[in-house]
């Protein structure tokens, strides 16, 4: 996608004055990669299936009992209770046993019908049976699971059965492993289970905690982790979630809380709780001091989460070479840091042009088998493309086979402004090819290329990309026409200024120029 760029050309000095393109990235980036399923254990959902209580069978019953114990597969036994479902002696422990047999290998269409014919002859429909019937609908896991289940749920109380214990902890456990559109619904049905007398496990308040804190309910993941802690000992996991879930919000304030009531507990801070601490604080600088001198003062065994956090942290206060120490003690542990502290210290030395550690960092990621994502090939292509290595970055090109986008487009004509080779036409041609793979140019875009002209003086050509960018329905903004006015500035050029500098005034631009002083040329100002 970038044709007139497939002849080679000689390495170039970079002496033209651009300044390398900005990237959008996360403004905080989070340190901790534990997900709330991996704070909470909440184990394997296993729902058994049961079996209705039977009475003595005589006669031909007793025979035709017998009969079916002796098949192996459900849906032989399916079929010959289809084949006997008029015959006076069937009874309801011929269609239970067949329909605990259908259960057993997720038959669910089968037993269905089964019930239904327990129904057409009034034979009692057991609590068992429906049971079996959730466990079917979660075991086979299809994407109506949870719809089939709710539908299940509500003819069953609409006919006055119900629920015992075991099916609310199926279906609450079940609606849990669903999508988040159940997620409300566990809340309810574990209210409801609480009012019938039942008291729900230690791990079936853990599903419905991860589910609500999963899909943002974090008022009611708060409650249930308050009722959780209320009913059963003390647990770090609990806590651990809930310093998840003040983080994600930015709550310190609830997270200090958290911690001090752990305190009174005597519940000790694992590892995973340093990690989430790390990431809490990781923008407030003393608060990580203190925190680095607790975690050694509590001999603390840091491992690639603590670590990585920490060289996240230090790479992004600026000290390398401290966020390099800690990324040598993972190395020498034998331990892989994880992908976000490589892409803090990437953004790092590609925002100080530090080519050299950039690449030095790329051979580390690529020996420990670690592929390069998005924002990590923008830094190092930045920081390549920025300092003039043009070969080394359409390498990384080739290799990454990195996707149109935005601001791979970005980086594509901020090479060739950089390039002696290439003409500033050359990266307006890029607009329309943009355009052709789906992708619309924007502001920054349009600037880059206005800005190339400016520097080289073409105000003609830096006036006619204003105009495409207007047309395109993209207003200027103030820093736009102080491009157009310090290159004419620079020229002496203040007669054809003029009319930006009205413009400029129209957009009440007095309070940018002071906030953006030093961006702003002396003549430009005056």
């Amino acid at each position: 996608f970038f044709s007139f760029l497939m002849f080679r050309v000689g390495r170039v000095v970079v002496s033209r004055a651009w300044t390398p393109v900005s990237f959008t990235r996360c403004a905080s980036r989070a340190y901790s990669t534990f997900s709330f399923r991996e704070i909470v254990e909440t184990g394997n959902l296993e729902i058994q299936v049961q079996e209705p209580d039977t009475q003595d069978l005589v006669g031909p019953a007793s025979r035709l009992y017998k009969q079916l114990k002796n098949h192996e597969n459900s849906l032989e036994m399916f079929d010959l209770i289809k084949t006997l479902k008029n015959a006076k002696h069937l009874s309801k422990e011929h269609v239970n046993l067949t329909m605990v047999s259908l259960a057993k290998e997720n038959h669910f269409s089968e037993q269905l019908e089964l019930k239904q014919l327990l129904e057409e002859r009034n034979l009692p429909v057991a609590v068992e049976n429906y049971n079996n019937l959730f466990a079917t609908i979660f075991r086979q896991g299809s994407e109506d699971a949870g719809e089939k289940a709710n539908e299940l749920l509500e003819e069953m109380k609409s006919k006055g059965i119900k629920p015992s214990e075991s099916i609310y902890s199926s279906v609450i456990s079940g609606f849990a492993s669903c999508d988040g559109a159940f997620s409300s619904k566990t809340l309810s049905l574990l209210q409801e289970m609480k009012q019938e007398g039942f008291t729900p496990s230690k791990e079936l308040y853990a599903r419905v905690l991860v589910v609500l804190a999963e899909n943002n309910h974090f008022e009611d993941a708060e409650s249930v982790a308050a009722e959780l802690l209320g009913t059963h000992e003390a647990d770090i996991n609990v806590y651990n979630l809930l310093l998840k879930l003040y983080s994600a919000q930015g709550n310190t304030q609830k997270v200090e809380e958290t911690l001090k009531q752990m305190e009174s507990k005597s519940v000790s801070k694992n590892n995973i709780t340093w990690s989430l601490l790390v990431d809490t604080f990781k923008d407030d600088a003393e608060k990580m001091k203190e925190l680095i001198a607790s975690m050694d003062k509590s001999s603390v065994k840091f491992d690639h989460n603590i670590l990585s956090a920490l060289v996240s942290f230090h790479a992004a206060q600026g000290n390398h070479i401290q966020a390099r120490e800690f990324l040598d003690k993972m190395l020498a542990a034998d331990m892989v840091p994880l992908e976000f502290a490589f892409t803090s210290l990437l953004n790092h030395y590609s925002q100080k042009g530090d080519v050299r550690n950039v690449t030095e960092i790329c051979n580390l990621m690529s020996d420990k088998g670690i592929t390069i994502n998005t924002e990590q090939f923008h830094a190092v292509g930045n920081a390549l493309v920025a300092n003039g290595h043009f070969e080394q970055w359409e390498q990384l090109m080739e290799d990454t086979e990195m996707k149109n986008s935005l601001e791979v487009y970005h980086l594509i004509i901020q090479r060739v402004l950089y390039d002696h080779n290439y003409d500033v036409s050359d990266a307006e041609q890029m607009l329309g090819e943009m355009r052709a793979n789906g992708i619309k140019p924007t502001r920054e875009t349009y600037t880059l290329v206005m800005e190339g002209y400016c520097v080289e003086s073409d105000m003609d050509s830096a006036h006619r990309v204003l105009e495409k960018m207007e047309m395109d329905g993209i207003k200027p903004t103030p820093k736009t026409f102080l491009h157009l006015i310090a290159a004419y500035a620079q020229t002496g050029n203040l007669k054809d200024a003029a009319p930006l500098i009205h413009k400029l005034s129209s957009l009440g631009a007095k309070e940018f120029v002071e906030k953006h002083d030093k961006e702003v040329p002396k003549l430009t100002k005056e």
